[in-house]
């Protein structure tokens, strides 16, 4: 099975943890990494989490959290596992583009 586009987004405002955007929810086992870049010059700031299917409300998993990515610069996550249900959200600083490849397991 090859690599797929899962999902993306560009956030026009700046958001939290708590508010974050939902970027993908997981339909079986995948294997997923997320590619953030900043379109601004200015420091930019990203968090990427994971609420899995068994999560109280308002719990989550952080793979990366309030990470300072300079301007023009790209980050990508190292690649981890998300289960069926899982959702996976993005937050930060408004003018980010963040983007989920993976492969079903």
């Amino acid at each position: 099975m090859p690599i797929s586009r899962l999902g993306g987004t560009v956030t026009g405002v700046e958001t939290t943890p708590g508010t974050g955007v939902l970027l993908y929810t997981a339909t079986g086992t995948d294997l997923v990494s997320v590619i953030i870049t900043n379109l601004l010059t200015a420091d930019a700031r990203a968090s990427v989490l994971v609420v899995p299917t068994e999560a109280n409300s308002g719990e989550y998993i952080p793979v990366v959290h309030n990470l300072s990515i300079s301007g023009y610069n790209t980050y990508e996550t190292f690649r981890f596992a998300m289960n069926a249900g899982d959702e996976l959200y993005v937050a930060g600083s408004a003018n980010v583009a963040y983007y989920v490849q993976g492969i079903s397991q």
